[in-house]
């Protein structure tokens, strides 16, 4: 969920005001096309009504060695199962492993006083979601009731099947580490552009790449963000490449994906300084197996991407140090914490299973948001995450964007200055060739049948300033310098970006603002995604 690695255009003209990164395509004989027009292996998934999380009911070793990492059976005050068959522990507030190194550092979270998130902006839709999604009480198919107790805190327990489609425990703990590093080389003129190392550029092959299409706000102070994004799990083609809709709130113009092995830190980690490192919160929705299932997912860096980048939620995994855990300055290798502080009582929770969107039916969908409370009354430092209306799930604490000497960052306690909205996918690039792992639906904006009930969109996206007052993000795109080598196209970045093959393939995923709303009173919203074409 890096804001880098744009490298070619999607074979439909760009419309709208957006930024575009494009992706290649990896095959050299185009599969069939189903009715809708993309390629059908790009969206099976589409034909589920939900995600179907399998259930480990028996509960072997294996999976007690995983949830042991984060949590001891003696930490489970309940259980449950959601409505898609995934289990769900209830574990004491004060059993979270973050806040075990909160208390460590002499900071102990009340929950008795978490704060109230701003109050939604009048007239933007609620997310459609299905009935019983939420953590609301009621029963499970062995009558618990889906809802953790007071002072207790919802964690998914992972499945053997999960475990097993990832290759194994070490495996599937690695999807829950930092992500890894790919080659190339930072824009100095745009930070957020990247110099690839794509094929057909003479300069080699990467190893994986990230590939992006979103809309971006640059500049404003803002202390949070609201967007409803459609839920789907799009099409996988190899195991631990990535699909995500999602959100970056931002600020710093350097980060660290693209140094050299051995080179270390390249940004600078402190105040007042030229080429501050990227600090980020993101969130959304992710599909990172070929098991089809979209989870929701929080992430967060405060120096760039280099070692403090963590999955909310990955608490005890080997080498999640993004915060101390009680061990001080851990290095790579030691046990820490992910930051993240779940609430009690909260009715969704970080890496659980979402039902997932029917094509050509009003989608299920998620709703998101981030605030900082530093500018409330009374403050409310840290950033603080709802999901599906005034669902508060969990919070960033302040001193998760320390910097290493211990001061505070800019993200501490706001504001953000950068807000991106949309679409990445992650492939790795087996035998160099770009895999037919699908953007969002796996179908792509045009302007014949792909509307809200098929394509990807993000609406309602909206940024919060000092105030608690909403706005609608003026989404836009920059211009990249000609001396890239993208000919100036809008939004991307990367050497022969817009005119990439590979053999007889061409494609990549589009980005379009000329679709008509799906629904009166949307606000500022975009399409995007597709298959590779």
């Amino acid at each position: 969920m890096t804001t880098s690695s744009v490298f070619r255009l999607a074979a439909p003209a760009v419309m709208g005001a957006l930024w575009v990164a494009g992706c290649g395509g990896g095959k050299s004989d185009p599969a069939p096309s189903d009715s809708l027009g993309a390629r059908t292996n790009a969206a099976p998934a589409l034909a589920l009504a939900a995600a179907v999380a399998p259930s480990a009911t028996d509960d072997p070793a294996v999976v007690a060695a995983y949830r042991n990492s984060f949590y001891d059976d003696a930490d489970i005050l309940h259980s449950f199962q959601t409505t898609v068959g995934e289990t769900i522990d209830c574990i004491d507030f004060y059993a979270q492993r973050s806040v075990k190194g909160l208390v460590a550092q002499g900071q102990r979270p009340d929950i008795t006083k978490l704060p109230k998130p701003p109050p939604l902006p009048g007239g933007v839709p609620e997310a459609n979601v299905p009935s019983h999604f939420a953590f609301d009480g009621s029963p499970d198919l062995n009558g618990n009731a889906r809802q953790c107790p007071p002072g207790a805190v919802a964690v998914t327990r992972p499945s053997v099947t999960d475990i097993t489609a990832a290759g194994g425990l070490e495996k599937f703990k690695a999807t829950r580490r930092r992500r890894p590093v790919p080659s190339g080389s930072q824009s100095t003129f745009e930070n957020d552009c990247w110099l690839n190392n794509a094929p057909g550029n003479g300069m080699g092959f990467p190893t994986y790449n990230y590939d992006h299409a979103v809309g971006i706000v640059r500049n404003i102070n803002y202390y949070g963000l609201l967007t409803i994004m459609p839920v789907y799990a799009g099409f996988i083609e190899v195991a631990g490449e990535h699909d995500v809709s999602q959100f970056w709130v931002q600020t710093g113009k350097c980060e660290n994906w693209y140094r050299t092995s051995g080179q270390g830190n390249q940004c600078a980690t402190g105040n007042g300084v030229n080429n501050q490192a990227v600090q980020s919160v993101e969130g959304g929705w992710v599909v990172d197996n070929n098991q089809q299932i979209a989870k929701l997912f929080m992430f967060m860096t405060g120096d760039g991407y280099y070692q403090d980048n963590c999955y909310a939620g990955s608490d005890g995994v080997g080498d999640t140090v993004c915060c101390p855990g009680g061990v001080s300055n851990p290095s790579p290798g030691q046990q820490g914490t992910s930051c993240w502080v779940a609430a009690p009582n909260a009715a969704f929770t970080v890496n659980e299973s979402l039902p997932t969107s029917t094509a050509e039916k009003p989608p299920w969908e998620l709703g998101i948001q981030v605030w900082n409370g530093s500018t409330a009354n009374p403050p409310a430092p840290g950033w603080w995450v709802w999901v599906n209306g005034n669902n508060l799930i969990g919070w960033y604490p302040p001193s998760t964007f320390n910097w290493p000497d211990g001061s505070a960052g800019p993200m501490a306690n706001g504001p953000a200055t950068y807000l991106q909205a949309g679409g990445e996918v992650y492939n790795t690039w087996p035998n160099n060739q770009h895999t037919d792992t699908a953007m969002g639906s796996g179908f792509a904006p045009d302007s014949s049948s792909h509307g809200y009930m098929v394509s990807s969109y993000q609406r309602d996206v909206m940024y919060i300033d000092s105030a608690g007052n909403y706005h609608n993000a003026p989404l836009g795109y920059y211009f990249a310098p000609s001396y890239e080598g993208d000919n100036q196209i809008a939004g991307l970045c990367g050497f022969d970006a817009a005119s990439f093959t590979q053999g007889s393939f061409t494609g990549g995923y589009t980005l379009s603002t000329s679709l008509p709303a799906g629904g009166s009173g949307w606000g500022s919203y975009f399409y995007f995604g597709g298959p590779i074409l």
